[in-house]
Protein backbone atom coordinates (compact mmCIF):
# COMPACT_ATOMS: atom_id res chain seq x y z
CA UNK A 1 0.00 0.00 0.00
CA UNK A 2 1.38 3.59 -0.83
CA UNK A 3 2.56 5.76 1.90
CA UNK A 4 1.04 9.01 2.43
CA UNK A 5 2.52 11.37 4.34
CA UNK A 6 -0.10 12.56 6.99
CA UNK A 7 1.11 16.15 7.38
CA UNK A 8 0.16 17.01 3.41
CA UNK A 9 -3.63 15.89 4.84
CA UNK A 10 -2.87 18.04 8.17
CA UNK A 11 -2.22 17.52 11.75
CA UNK A 12 -5.04 16.39 13.67
CA UNK A 13 -4.07 17.56 17.51
CA UNK A 14 -7.08 18.60 19.36
CA UNK A 15 -7.92 20.88 22.52
CA UNK A 16 -9.11 18.54 24.85
CA UNK A 17 -11.60 21.70 26.34
CA UNK A 18 -13.98 20.79 22.79
CA UNK A 19 -13.65 17.35 23.15
CA UNK A 20 -16.63 15.10 22.87
CA UNK A 21 -14.69 11.91 23.47
CA UNK A 22 -14.29 9.47 25.77
CA UNK A 23 -11.03 8.91 27.73
CA UNK A 24 -10.05 5.99 25.30
CA UNK A 25 -10.21 7.81 22.49
CA UNK A 26 -8.12 11.03 23.42
CA UNK A 27 -4.36 9.68 22.99
CA UNK A 28 -5.16 9.12 19.31
CA UNK A 29 -6.45 12.55 18.75
CA UNK A 30 -3.67 14.08 21.21
CA UNK A 31 -0.95 13.98 18.56
CA UNK A 32 -0.37 13.84 14.91
CA UNK A 33 -1.81 11.32 12.36
CA UNK A 34 2.12 10.45 11.45
CA UNK A 35 2.88 8.76 14.32
CA UNK A 36 0.43 6.09 13.62
CA UNK A 37 0.09 5.02 10.27
CA UNK A 38 -0.04 5.23 6.68
CA UNK A 39 -3.53 7.27 5.87
CA UNK A 40 -5.30 4.16 4.03
CA UNK A 41 -4.20 1.69 6.72
CA UNK A 42 -5.71 3.65 9.77
CA UNK A 43 -8.78 3.48 7.77
CA UNK A 44 -9.15 -0.16 7.76
CA UNK A 45 -9.75 -0.05 11.43
CA UNK A 46 -12.80 1.38 12.42
CA UNK A 47 -11.75 2.74 15.82
CA UNK A 48 -9.36 5.22 14.12
CA UNK A 49 -12.39 6.02 10.82
CA UNK A 50 -14.73 6.83 14.30
CA UNK A 51 -11.87 9.21 15.92
CA UNK A 52 -11.05 10.59 12.86
CA UNK A 53 -15.14 12.06 12.40
CA UNK A 54 -14.84 12.59 16.62
CA UNK A 55 -11.49 14.63 15.58
CA UNK A 56 -13.24 16.76 12.82
CA UNK A 57 -16.35 17.83 15.71
CA UNK A 58 -13.46 19.18 17.88
CA UNK A 59 -13.14 21.79 14.87
CA UNK A 60 -16.04 23.64 15.12
CA UNK A 61 -15.53 27.44 15.78
CA UNK A 62 -16.44 28.02 19.35
CA UNK A 63 -18.01 31.55 19.12
CA UNK A 64 -18.90 32.30 22.93
CA UNK A 65 -14.56 32.21 23.14
CA UNK A 66 -13.89 34.29 20.00
CA UNK A 67 -12.71 38.14 20.82
CA UNK A 68 -11.58 37.87 24.33
CA UNK A 69 -14.19 35.82 25.17
CA UNK A 70 -16.99 38.43 24.69
CA UNK A 71 -18.00 36.72 21.77
CA UNK A 72 -19.52 38.34 18.38
CA UNK A 73 -21.21 40.63 20.84
CA UNK A 74 -18.26 43.00 21.34
CA UNK A 75 -19.13 43.46 17.58
CA UNK A 76 -22.77 44.73 17.32
CA UNK A 77 -24.76 46.57 19.03
CA UNK A 78 -25.20 44.59 21.78
CA UNK A 79 -22.25 44.69 23.66
CA UNK A 80 -18.77 46.39 23.39
CA UNK A 81 -15.36 44.51 24.81
CA UNK A 82 -14.59 45.50 28.44
CA UNK A 83 -10.77 46.13 27.11
CA UNK A 84 -10.06 48.93 24.76
CA UNK A 85 -7.70 47.01 23.40
CA UNK A 86 -9.60 43.85 22.32
CA UNK A 87 -9.33 42.86 18.38
CA UNK A 88 -13.18 43.00 18.43
CA UNK A 89 -12.79 46.66 17.82
CA UNK A 90 -11.74 46.00 14.11
CA UNK A 91 -15.38 45.49 13.24
CA UNK A 92 -16.34 48.91 13.77
CA UNK A 93 -13.48 51.55 13.89
CA UNK A 94 -12.76 51.55 10.35
CA UNK A 95 -9.75 49.57 10.49
CA UNK A 96 -11.17 46.10 9.13
CA UNK A 97 -10.10 45.22 6.07
CA UNK A 98 -8.41 41.65 4.06
CA UNK A 99 -5.45 41.68 5.80
CA UNK A 100 -6.74 42.80 9.41
CA UNK A 101 -9.92 40.66 10.45
CA UNK A 102 -10.50 39.55 13.93
CA UNK A 103 -11.44 36.46 12.87
CA UNK A 104 -11.36 34.47 9.73
CA UNK A 105 -12.47 31.15 9.35
CA UNK A 106 -11.73 30.45 5.49
CA UNK A 107 -8.49 28.58 6.22
CA UNK A 108 -9.90 26.52 9.15
CA UNK A 109 -13.17 25.21 7.64
CA UNK A 110 -11.20 24.63 4.26
CA UNK A 111 -8.87 22.48 6.45
CA UNK A 112 -11.57 20.61 7.96
CA UNK A 113 -13.55 20.15 4.70
CA UNK A 114 -10.39 18.41 3.26
CA UNK A 115 -10.50 16.18 6.12
CA UNK A 116 -13.91 15.72 5.67
CA UNK A 117 -13.03 14.95 2.04
CA UNK A 118 -9.84 12.32 2.98
CA UNK A 119 -12.59 10.32 5.00
CA UNK A 120 -14.73 9.84 2.20
CA UNK A 121 -11.81 8.60 -0.30
CA UNK A 122 -10.77 6.01 2.17
CA UNK A 123 -13.41 5.04 4.40
CA UNK A 124 -13.91 1.70 1.72
CA UNK A 125 -10.63 1.02 3.39
CA UNK A 126 -12.65 -0.49 6.61
CA UNK A 127 -13.18 -3.72 6.48
CA UNK A 128 -16.82 -4.40 8.41
CA UNK A 129 -16.40 -8.23 9.45
CA UNK A 130 -17.41 -9.59 13.00
CA UNK A 131 -14.01 -10.69 13.14
CA UNK A 132 -11.90 -9.56 15.29
CA UNK A 133 -8.77 -11.17 13.13
CA UNK A 134 -9.88 -8.99 10.42
CA UNK A 135 -11.30 -5.72 12.03
CA UNK A 136 -10.67 -5.01 15.34
CA UNK A 137 -13.98 -4.95 17.39
CA UNK A 138 -12.91 -6.23 21.11
CA UNK A 139 -12.65 -2.77 22.88
CA UNK A 140 -15.36 -1.54 20.73
CA UNK A 141 -18.54 -3.36 22.11
CA UNK A 142 -20.23 -2.68 18.73
CA UNK A 143 -23.24 -5.18 18.24
CA UNK A 144 -22.87 -4.38 14.30
CA UNK A 145 -20.38 -2.61 12.45
CA UNK A 146 -21.94 -2.09 9.92
CA UNK A 147 -24.16 0.89 11.38
CA UNK A 148 -21.29 2.26 12.83
CA UNK A 149 -19.67 2.60 9.47
CA UNK A 150 -23.00 3.95 8.10
CA UNK A 151 -23.25 6.60 11.26
CA UNK A 152 -19.70 8.04 10.34
CA UNK A 153 -20.98 8.19 6.81
CA UNK A 154 -23.78 10.74 8.08
CA UNK A 155 -21.70 12.56 10.24
CA UNK A 156 -19.44 13.32 7.74
CA UNK A 157 -21.77 14.64 5.50
CA UNK A 158 -23.51 16.72 7.87
CA UNK A 159 -20.08 18.24 9.05
CA UNK A 160 -19.16 19.19 5.35
CA UNK A 161 -22.84 21.09 5.27
CA UNK A 162 -21.95 22.42 8.48
CA UNK A 163 -18.96 23.90 7.97
CA UNK A 164 -20.34 24.95 4.14
CA UNK A 165 -22.92 26.62 6.27
CA UNK A 166 -20.81 28.83 8.30
CA UNK A 167 -18.74 30.15 4.99
CA UNK A 168 -21.85 30.87 3.58
CA UNK A 169 -22.63 33.09 6.71
CA UNK A 170 -19.21 34.52 6.54
CA UNK A 171 -18.93 34.79 2.54
CA UNK A 172 -21.20 34.21 1.12
CA UNK A 173 -20.48 32.13 -1.99
CA UNK A 174 -17.68 29.91 -2.09
CA UNK A 175 -15.61 27.44 -4.13
CA UNK A 176 -17.32 23.76 -3.64
CA UNK A 177 -14.61 21.42 -2.90
CA UNK A 178 -15.89 17.70 -2.80
CA UNK A 179 -12.54 16.09 -3.02
CA UNK A 180 -8.60 16.22 -1.21
CA UNK A 181 -5.92 17.47 -3.83
CA UNK A 182 -2.56 16.38 -3.65
CA UNK A 183 0.66 18.44 -3.75
CA UNK A 184 0.75 18.62 -7.54
CA UNK A 185 -2.40 19.82 -8.64
CA UNK A 186 -4.18 22.40 -9.34
CA UNK A 187 -6.32 23.11 -6.86
CA UNK A 188 -7.42 26.92 -7.41
CA UNK A 189 -10.80 26.82 -8.08
CA UNK A 190 -13.46 29.75 -8.33
CA UNK A 191 -16.06 30.51 -6.33
CA UNK A 192 -19.51 28.37 -6.74
CA UNK A 193 -22.64 30.71 -7.12
CA UNK A 194 -25.00 31.38 -3.75
CA UNK A 195 -27.72 29.22 -5.26
CA UNK A 196 -25.15 26.16 -5.84
CA UNK A 197 -23.68 26.20 -2.51
CA UNK A 198 -27.05 26.30 -1.32
CA UNK A 199 -27.94 22.90 -3.04
CA UNK A 200 -24.53 21.65 -2.15
CA UNK A 201 -25.68 21.92 1.35
CA UNK A 202 -28.61 21.05 1.42
CA UNK A 203 -27.41 18.04 -0.64
CA UNK A 204 -25.04 17.17 2.03
CA UNK A 205 -27.76 17.36 5.20
CA UNK A 206 -30.30 14.69 2.68
CA UNK A 207 -27.51 12.57 2.30
CA UNK A 208 -26.43 12.60 6.05
CA UNK A 209 -30.45 12.14 7.20
CA UNK A 210 -30.05 8.80 5.26
CA UNK A 211 -27.85 7.28 7.46
CA UNK A 212 -27.82 8.65 10.80
CA UNK A 213 -30.28 7.67 13.61
CA UNK A 214 -33.58 9.84 14.92
CA UNK A 215 -31.15 9.24 18.95
CA UNK A 216 -27.99 7.55 19.85
CA UNK A 217 -29.88 5.76 22.55
CA UNK A 218 -29.06 2.26 22.85
CA UNK A 219 -27.14 2.78 19.84
CA UNK A 220 -26.69 -1.24 18.84
CA UNK A 221 -25.59 -1.70 22.23
CA UNK A 222 -23.67 1.78 22.74
CA UNK A 223 -25.76 4.01 25.35
CA UNK A 224 -25.19 7.44 23.87
CA UNK A 225 -27.19 9.29 26.85
CA UNK A 226 -25.09 12.48 26.38
CA UNK A 227 -25.56 12.52 22.48
CA UNK A 228 -26.58 16.49 21.49
CA UNK A 229 -23.14 17.25 21.04
CA UNK A 230 -23.44 15.06 17.88
CA UNK A 231 -25.33 14.94 14.42
CA UNK A 232 -28.94 13.00 14.37
CA UNK A 233 -31.23 13.24 11.79
CA UNK A 234 -32.99 16.06 13.50
CA UNK A 235 -29.68 17.93 13.88
CA UNK A 236 -29.20 18.02 10.01
CA UNK A 237 -33.19 19.19 9.17
CA UNK A 238 -32.84 21.91 11.64
CA UNK A 239 -29.13 23.03 9.91
CA UNK A 240 -31.27 22.42 6.03
CA UNK A 241 -33.68 24.98 7.76
CA UNK A 242 -31.07 27.53 8.70
CA UNK A 243 -29.25 27.01 5.00
CA UNK A 244 -33.01 27.76 3.54
CA UNK A 245 -33.33 31.13 5.76
CA UNK A 246 -30.18 32.43 5.00
CA UNK A 247 -30.95 31.88 1.20
CA UNK A 248 -34.18 33.33 1.58
CA UNK A 249 -32.72 36.59 3.40
CA UNK A 250 -32.52 40.32 2.04
CA UNK A 251 -28.84 39.52 1.80
CA UNK A 252 -29.26 37.02 -0.65
CA UNK A 253 -32.90 37.35 -1.51
CA UNK A 254 -32.68 40.92 -3.53
CA UNK A 255 -35.96 40.06 -5.61
CA UNK A 256 -37.39 38.60 -2.53
CA UNK A 257 -38.43 35.53 -3.87
CA UNK A 258 -40.70 34.05 -1.58
CA UNK A 259 -40.35 30.40 -2.88
CA UNK A 260 -37.71 30.88 -0.69
CA UNK A 261 -39.30 31.46 2.39
CA UNK A 262 -42.13 28.98 1.43
CA UNK A 263 -39.13 26.53 1.68
CA UNK A 264 -37.92 27.60 5.03
CA UNK A 265 -40.90 27.52 6.37
CA UNK A 266 -42.20 24.26 5.17
CA UNK A 267 -38.75 22.62 6.55
CA UNK A 268 -38.82 24.54 9.86
CA UNK A 269 -42.27 23.39 9.78
CA UNK A 270 -41.90 19.95 9.34
CA UNK A 271 -38.94 20.50 12.20
CA UNK A 272 -41.58 21.85 14.77
CA UNK A 273 -44.09 18.80 13.80
CA UNK A 274 -42.03 15.34 13.73
CA UNK A 275 -39.63 15.80 16.47
CA UNK A 276 -42.57 17.84 19.12
CA UNK A 277 -41.74 15.34 21.37
CA UNK A 278 -38.10 15.96 21.66
CA UNK A 279 -37.58 19.55 21.85
CA UNK A 280 -39.17 21.84 23.86
CA UNK A 281 -38.76 24.97 25.76
CA UNK A 282 -37.50 24.61 29.30
CA UNK A 283 -39.20 26.61 31.95
CA UNK A 284 -36.47 28.57 32.77
CA UNK A 285 -34.14 29.66 30.13
CA UNK A 286 -30.95 29.14 32.28
CA UNK A 287 -31.09 25.51 31.92
CA UNK A 288 -30.06 25.38 28.19
CA UNK A 289 -26.80 26.65 28.41
CA UNK A 290 -25.99 24.66 32.16
CA UNK A 291 -27.62 21.22 31.20
CA UNK A 292 -26.20 19.60 28.24
CA UNK A 293 -29.05 17.70 27.93
CA UNK A 294 -31.48 20.40 27.90
CA UNK A 295 -34.64 19.45 25.38
CA UNK A 296 -33.66 22.98 24.24
CA UNK A 297 -29.95 22.03 22.51
CA UNK A 298 -30.54 20.74 19.41
CA UNK A 299 -26.34 21.06 18.90
CA UNK A 300 -23.63 22.15 21.27
CA UNK A 301 -20.07 21.72 21.92
CA UNK A 302 -20.10 19.89 25.20
CA UNK A 303 -17.17 20.58 27.25
CA UNK A 304 -14.76 17.49 28.25
CA UNK A 305 -14.18 18.95 31.74
CA UNK A 306 -15.85 20.76 34.32
CA UNK A 307 -15.36 24.92 33.54
CA UNK A 308 -16.21 28.00 35.27
CA UNK A 309 -14.47 30.28 32.44
CA UNK A 310 -18.04 31.56 31.76
CA UNK A 311 -18.49 33.07 35.02
CA UNK A 312 -14.88 34.22 35.65
CA UNK A 313 -14.50 36.18 32.38
CA UNK A 314 -18.10 37.74 32.86
CA UNK A 315 -18.48 38.46 36.69
CA UNK A 316 -18.40 41.85 37.80
CA UNK A 317 -14.73 43.46 38.77
CA UNK A 318 -15.07 43.48 42.06
CA UNK A 319 -16.23 40.24 42.78
CA UNK A 320 -13.67 37.27 43.54
CA UNK A 321 -11.77 35.48 40.67
CA UNK A 322 -12.88 37.91 38.15
CA UNK A 323 -10.38 37.36 34.85
CA UNK A 324 -12.32 39.60 32.55
CA UNK A 325 -13.20 41.86 30.98
CA UNK A 326 -15.58 40.25 28.12
CA UNK A 327 -18.93 41.21 27.19
CA UNK A 328 -19.90 44.78 28.65
CA UNK A 329 -23.63 44.99 27.35
CA UNK A 330 -24.21 48.62 25.62
CA UNK A 331 -27.10 50.49 27.17
CA UNK A 332 -28.94 49.97 23.35
CA UNK A 333 -29.43 46.73 25.06
CA UNK A 334 -30.53 47.06 28.05
CA UNK A 335 -32.99 49.15 26.50
CA UNK A 336 -34.41 46.41 24.14
CA UNK A 337 -35.41 44.77 27.11
CA UNK A 338 -39.71 45.87 27.24
CA UNK A 339 -41.00 46.25 30.39
CA UNK A 340 -43.15 43.34 32.37
CA UNK A 341 -46.44 43.98 30.43
CA UNK A 342 -44.81 43.92 26.83
CA UNK A 343 -44.40 47.62 26.37
CA UNK A 344 -41.53 49.04 25.04
CA UNK A 345 -40.15 51.96 27.62
CA UNK A 346 -40.61 54.33 25.09
CA UNK A 347 -44.28 53.63 24.95
CA UNK A 348 -45.89 56.27 27.24
CA UNK A 349 -48.27 53.37 28.56
CA UNK A 350 -45.61 50.93 29.32
CA UNK A 351 -45.50 52.34 33.22
CA UNK A 352 -41.24 52.95 32.47
CA UNK A 353 -39.87 55.23 35.00
CA UNK A 354 -36.33 57.04 34.07
CA UNK A 355 -35.09 57.36 37.77
CA UNK A 356 -36.03 53.89 38.37
CA UNK A 357 -35.26 51.74 35.35
CA UNK A 358 -34.60 48.32 36.25
CA UNK A 359 -38.01 48.22 37.48
CA UNK A 360 -40.81 45.69 35.92
CA UNK A 361 -38.77 44.63 33.29
CA UNK A 362 -38.88 41.62 31.39
CA UNK A 363 -37.96 38.84 33.29
CA UNK A 364 -35.08 37.96 30.81
CA UNK A 365 -33.36 41.10 31.85
CA UNK A 366 -32.58 39.86 35.59
CA UNK A 367 -31.42 36.49 33.71
CA UNK A 368 -29.61 38.02 31.30
CA UNK A 369 -27.97 41.56 32.94
CA UNK A 370 -26.04 41.85 35.72
CA UNK A 371 -27.02 45.44 36.75
CA UNK A 372 -26.34 48.10 39.97
CA UNK A 373 -28.42 46.59 42.65
CA UNK A 374 -28.36 43.16 41.12
CA UNK A 375 -27.51 40.22 43.65
CA UNK A 376 -25.45 37.96 41.45
CA UNK A 377 -25.78 34.70 43.34
CA UNK A 378 -28.95 32.47 43.15
CA UNK A 379 -27.41 30.65 46.11
CA UNK A 380 -27.05 32.34 49.24
CA UNK A 381 -25.20 29.53 50.84
CA UNK A 382 -22.55 29.65 48.31
CA UNK A 383 -20.55 32.40 50.19
CA UNK A 384 -21.32 35.83 51.63
CA UNK A 385 -19.06 37.80 49.06
CA UNK A 386 -21.54 36.24 46.01
CA UNK A 387 -24.45 37.27 47.50
CA UNK A 388 -23.99 41.11 47.96
CA UNK A 389 -25.45 43.28 45.45
CA UNK A 390 -23.66 44.43 42.58
CA UNK A 391 -22.28 48.26 42.77
CA UNK A 392 -21.39 49.78 39.29
CA UNK A 393 -22.46 53.37 40.78
CA UNK A 394 -19.74 56.20 40.97
CA UNK A 395 -17.76 54.80 43.92
CA UNK A 396 -19.32 51.00 43.60
CA UNK A 397 -17.10 48.27 43.68
CA UNK A 398 -17.48 47.04 40.34
CA UNK A 399 -17.09 50.34 39.04
CA UNK A 400 -14.49 52.53 37.02
CA UNK A 401 -11.64 52.90 38.02
CA UNK A 402 -12.03 49.19 39.72
CA UNK A 403 -9.10 47.31 37.00
CA UNK A 404 -11.10 45.94 34.34
CA UNK A 405 -14.71 47.54 35.13
CA UNK A 406 -17.42 47.55 33.17
CA UNK A 407 -17.34 50.56 30.48
CA UNK A 408 -20.90 51.04 29.90
CA UNK A 409 -22.13 50.44 33.49
CA UNK A 410 -23.44 46.56 33.12
CA UNK A 411 -21.95 42.67 32.84
CA UNK A 412 -23.65 39.91 31.37
CA UNK A 413 -25.34 37.22 33.46
CA UNK A 414 -27.06 34.82 31.01
CA UNK A 415 -24.12 32.20 30.89
CA UNK A 416 -23.39 32.27 34.25
CA UNK A 417 -23.81 29.46 36.46
CA UNK A 418 -24.85 31.64 39.48
CA UNK A 419 -25.17 28.52 42.02
CA UNK A 420 -21.31 28.18 41.93
CA UNK A 421 -19.00 28.71 44.90
CA UNK A 422 -15.60 29.69 42.87
CA UNK A 423 -13.79 29.94 46.50
CA UNK A 424 -14.50 26.85 46.68
CA UNK A 425 -13.25 25.71 43.38
CA UNK A 426 -16.49 24.67 41.98
CA UNK A 427 -17.43 23.96 38.33
CA UNK A 428 -19.77 23.47 36.15
CA UNK A 429 -20.20 20.88 33.12
CA UNK A 430 -21.69 22.87 30.38
CA UNK A 431 -22.68 22.90 26.64
CA UNK A 432 -21.98 25.98 24.46
CA UNK A 433 -24.82 26.01 22.77
CA UNK A 434 -24.42 26.03 18.60
CA UNK A 435 -28.85 25.97 18.13
CA UNK A 436 -31.87 25.64 20.25
CA UNK A 437 -35.10 25.34 20.15
CA UNK A 438 -36.05 29.47 20.66
CA UNK A 439 -33.86 30.07 17.50
CA UNK A 440 -36.10 27.28 15.33
CA UNK A 441 -39.37 28.92 16.56
CA UNK A 442 -38.28 32.46 15.57
CA UNK A 443 -36.89 31.30 12.23
CA UNK A 444 -40.14 29.68 11.47
CA UNK A 445 -42.29 32.51 12.69
CA UNK A 446 -39.81 34.93 10.06
CA UNK A 447 -40.27 32.42 7.07
CA UNK A 448 -44.19 31.81 8.15
CA UNK A 449 -44.77 35.94 8.13
CA UNK A 450 -42.83 36.36 4.85
CA UNK A 451 -44.20 33.97 3.02
CA UNK A 452 -47.49 33.13 4.29
CA UNK A 453 -48.57 36.33 6.78
CA UNK A 454 -48.46 36.93 10.17
CA UNK A 455 -50.87 34.71 11.40
CA UNK A 456 -50.68 32.03 8.83
CA UNK A 457 -48.98 28.84 8.97
CA UNK A 458 -47.00 26.28 7.13
CA UNK A 459 -48.46 23.16 5.69
CA UNK A 460 -45.91 21.44 7.38
CA UNK A 461 -47.60 22.51 10.98
CA UNK A 462 -50.31 23.46 12.14
CA UNK A 463 -48.01 26.67 14.18
CA UNK A 464 -49.16 29.78 13.77
CA UNK A 465 -46.50 32.31 13.28
CA UNK A 466 -47.73 34.76 15.75
CA UNK A 467 -48.01 31.79 18.05
CA UNK A 468 -44.33 30.55 17.91
CA UNK A 469 -43.78 33.97 19.03
CA UNK A 470 -46.16 33.88 21.72
CA UNK A 471 -45.02 30.85 23.31
CA UNK A 472 -41.23 32.24 23.45
CA UNK A 473 -43.03 35.48 25.09
CA UNK A 474 -44.76 33.26 27.62
CA UNK A 475 -41.79 31.15 28.62
CA UNK A 476 -39.95 34.30 29.26
CA UNK A 477 -43.27 35.71 31.87
CA UNK A 478 -44.69 38.52 30.12
CA UNK A 479 -47.89 39.26 31.05
CA UNK A 480 -49.58 39.58 28.81
CA UNK A 481 -47.55 37.59 25.98
CA UNK A 482 -50.39 37.29 23.22
CA UNK A 483 -49.67 39.69 20.63
CA UNK A 484 -52.05 42.07 19.20
CA UNK A 485 -54.53 40.03 16.82
CA UNK A 486 -54.30 42.70 13.83
CA UNK A 487 -50.60 43.01 13.29
CA UNK A 488 -49.24 43.96 9.65
CA UNK A 489 -46.71 41.91 7.87
CA UNK A 490 -44.37 44.37 8.62
CA UNK A 491 -45.11 45.18 12.27
CA UNK A 492 -44.95 41.23 13.09
CA UNK A 493 -41.90 41.30 11.25
CA UNK A 494 -40.95 43.87 14.01
CA UNK A 495 -42.11 41.44 16.88
CA UNK A 496 -39.65 38.59 15.52
CA UNK A 497 -36.72 41.30 15.31
CA UNK A 498 -37.41 41.91 18.94
CA UNK A 499 -37.63 38.56 20.26
CA UNK A 500 -34.44 37.47 18.19
CA UNK A 501 -32.87 40.19 19.94
CA UNK A 502 -33.81 39.39 23.55
CA UNK A 503 -34.49 36.16 23.56
CA UNK A 504 -30.87 35.13 21.29
CA UNK A 505 -29.32 38.19 23.32
CA UNK A 506 -25.13 37.19 23.55
CA UNK A 507 -25.85 33.96 21.69
CA UNK A 508 -24.17 35.71 18.85
CA UNK A 509 -27.10 35.87 16.49
CA UNK A 510 -27.63 39.62 16.27
CA UNK A 511 -24.59 40.16 14.76
CA UNK A 512 -25.72 37.87 11.70
CA UNK A 513 -29.31 38.75 11.60
CA UNK A 514 -28.45 42.27 11.01
CA UNK A 515 -26.45 41.34 8.39
CA UNK A 516 -28.61 38.70 6.73
CA UNK A 517 -31.41 41.32 7.06
CA UNK A 518 -29.12 43.94 5.51
CA UNK A 519 -29.73 46.33 8.93
CA UNK A 520 -26.40 46.29 10.20
CA UNK A 521 -25.76 49.64 8.50
CA UNK A 522 -28.46 51.19 10.46
CA UNK A 523 -28.26 49.71 13.68
CA UNK A 524 -24.51 49.13 14.01
CA UNK A 525 -23.69 53.09 12.62
CA UNK A 526 -24.38 54.73 15.71
CA UNK A 527 -22.26 55.00 18.73
CA UNK A 528 -22.34 52.61 21.51
CA UNK A 529 -23.93 54.50 24.74
CA UNK A 530 -23.17 53.54 28.78
CA UNK A 531 -24.72 54.86 32.04
CA UNK A 532 -23.05 56.66 34.60
CA UNK A 533 -24.65 55.83 37.93
CA UNK A 534 -23.90 58.38 40.79
CA UNK A 535 -25.65 57.38 43.97
CA UNK A 536 -27.86 59.96 46.14
CA UNK A 537 -29.25 57.91 48.79
CA UNK A 538 -29.24 54.47 50.29
CA UNK A 539 -31.23 52.98 47.80
CA UNK A 540 -31.28 55.96 45.18
CA UNK A 541 -29.52 56.90 42.09
CA UNK A 542 -29.20 59.46 39.28
CA UNK A 543 -28.41 58.02 35.48
CA UNK A 544 -26.64 59.97 32.91
CA UNK A 545 -25.97 58.32 29.94
CA UNK A 546 -22.74 59.29 27.11
CA UNK A 547 -21.41 57.59 24.17
CA UNK A 548 -18.64 55.30 24.92
CA UNK A 549 -17.54 53.83 21.62
CA UNK A 550 -17.77 55.14 18.10
CA UNK A 551 -18.91 52.23 16.23
CA UNK A 552 -18.41 52.49 12.18
CA UNK A 553 -20.11 50.16 10.06
CA UNK A 554 -21.09 50.10 5.71
CA UNK A 555 -22.02 47.57 3.73
CA UNK A 556 -19.56 45.71 2.66
CA UNK A 557 -19.11 44.27 6.00
CA UNK A 558 -22.16 42.77 5.47
CA UNK A 559 -19.97 39.92 4.27
CA UNK A 560 -16.06 38.79 5.37
CA UNK A 561 -13.64 40.12 3.26
CA UNK A 562 -11.96 36.82 1.81
CA UNK A 563 -8.47 36.78 2.96
CA UNK A 564 -6.20 38.48 0.81
CA UNK A 565 -3.13 35.86 1.16
CA UNK A 566 -5.95 33.27 -0.60
CA UNK A 567 -6.48 36.18 -3.20
CA UNK A 568 -3.04 36.53 -3.73
CA UNK A 569 -2.53 32.96 -4.19
CA UNK A 570 -5.69 32.16 -5.90
CA UNK A 571 -6.49 34.68 -9.23
CA UNK A 572 -9.80 32.56 -9.73
CA UNK A 573 -11.11 33.91 -6.28
CA UNK A 574 -12.88 37.11 -6.41
CA UNK A 575 -12.90 39.50 -3.38
CA UNK A 576 -16.23 40.28 -1.81
CA UNK A 577 -17.62 43.36 -3.14
CA UNK A 578 -16.19 46.47 -1.06
CA UNK A 579 -13.17 45.14 0.42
Amino acid sequence: MQKINVKQVLLMTASAALLLLSSCEKPFLEKPLDDYVPLGESFEDIRNARNWINNIYSDRVNEYTLLGNAGFSAGSDEAIHGSTTNTSRVFYNGSWNALNTPYDIWAKSFTTVRKINVFFENIKNVVVVQNEDTIKLSDDGYANAYYLLERLKGEAFFLRAYNYIEMFKYYGAVPIVTRSYGATEDFNLPRNTVDEVVAFIKKDLDSAMKYLPENYANFYGQDYANWQGRAVKSTCLAYKAKAQLLYASPLHNPTNDLARWREAAELYGSFISKYAAMYGLETQVQRAFLDPNSKESIFNIRAATGLSTIDRNQRPAGFKFFSGPAANPTQAMVDAFQMRNGRSITDATSTYNPARPYENRDPRFYQFINFNGATLSDNPSASTWSVRQVETFDGGKDAQPVVNATRTGYYVRKFMDTTLNLVASQTSFRPYVLMRYPEVLLSYAEAVNEAYGPYASSTASSLKASVAVEQIRQRAGLLPFALSTALTQAQMRDAIVQERRVELAFENQRFWDARRWKKAEQWFNVPAVGVQITRTGTNTFTYKYADVETKIFNAKMNLFPIPDAEIRYNPKIKQNQGW
